[in-house]
């Protein structure tokens, strides 16, 4: 794909209202698809001080170091045989991010999660209404299987936030988990009492994290293996 045909894919993307209504949860509410607004930026700051935090990194390390010993242990099992590497690195990276956001493990929440996830990153793409306004009779099929998929998504995000908020109800505050979703649950976006983050705020930053963090990373350590492959010299240094 030439350069300047990659930037207008791009912008295409973030620019089609229909793509973040029916997959996400609109673009006020997305930190991925959102416009530089005051709103924007506050959320912004949700993820730079209170979630992705050197601090709340370092401390979620095990979770990460465990999931990354189970795929090793899986490819180790599957030897000699065809593996999907993409799917298998999707899946320890879904596991991993259940483990940081909701304190449990992926079966326990949300078995299917990298295969939505994916699903979601697939649909998101441009469509002849996108380019051409009086074709966009023409994405009625594909606009129908998006609202489908989102409905999916939302699903299983209100099963989790249905699950917390019980436990809420049932826990005293320091024996909740200290994990992703409940700092969501107290964070404030500003001062004002007003400020604290709604259920659809809080779906809308959990779909960009499992989204960023399962098919994103996937994709690049897939790419980085092939391209080892490639170039024996290098991997023979590892």
């Amino acid at each position: 794909m030439e350069p300047s045909s990659a930037f207008v894919w791009v912008l295409v993307v973030l620019s089609s209202s229909r793509t973040q209504l029916a997959l996400f949860y609109g673009p006020e509410r997305s930190v991925i698809f959102g416009a530089h607004t005051h709103r924007w930026m506050q959320l912004r700051k949700v993820y730079t001080l209170q979630l992705l935090t050197p601090k709340r990194l370092y401390e979620m390390r095990e979770a990460r170091y465990s999931e990354g010993r189970r795929l090793l242990r899986r490819l180790r099992d599957r030897s000699g045989t065809i593996v999907e590497p993409g799917t298998l690195i999707a899946e320890m990276n879904a596991a991993a991010m259940a483990r940081l956001i909701l304190s449990k493990t992926l079966d326990e929440v949300a078995p299917d999660m990298p295969q939505l996830m994916r699903s979601v990153q697939s649909k998101a793409t441009p469509t002849i209404g996108d380019f051409i306004a009086y074709r966009s009779f023409t994405d009625a099929i594909f606009k129908m299987r998006m609202k489908r998929l989102h409905r999916r998504l939302n699903a299983a995000l209100d099963s989790i936030l249905e699950e917390r908020s019980h436990l809420i109800s049932r826990l005293p505050a320091d024996q909740l988990p200290d994990d992703f979703l409940q700092v969501l649950l107290s964070a404030k976006t500003d001062d004002s009492e007003e400020s604290t983050l709604t259920p659809a705020d809080i779906k809308a930053i959990m779909s960009d994290l499992f989204l960023a963090g399962i098919d994103t990373s996937a994709s690049t350590l897939e790419w980085a293996m092939a391209e080892l492959i490639r170039k024996k010299e290098c991997l023979l240094k590892l």
